[in-house]
């Protein structure tokens, strides 16, 4: 709730200095480059092969999991 009040903040400093019009293209970029940032945390990270005994699975097996040796 804090950062909306942050966001309001910046979006009035932002609007006061040029048009309103920039000031919600600057915020709709903001938001865009902001999601992004924070989605990148949210993808699951790919898998990986335990200690010993695998080999990657060859490059068409439609699986990037391990196959054992």
């Amino acid at each position: 709730m804090t950062m909306q009040g942050v966001g309001a903040a910046l979006a009035g400093a932002v609007a006061q200095f040029g048009s309103p019009a920039m000031a919600m293209a600057v915020m709709a970029l903001a938001s865009v480059l902001v999601t992004l940032w924070l989605a990148s945390g949210l993808r699951p990270a790919p898998p990986t092969c335990p200690s010993g005994g695998c080999v990657p699975a060859p490059s068409g097996a439609g699986c990037p999991a391990c196959r054992p040796a």
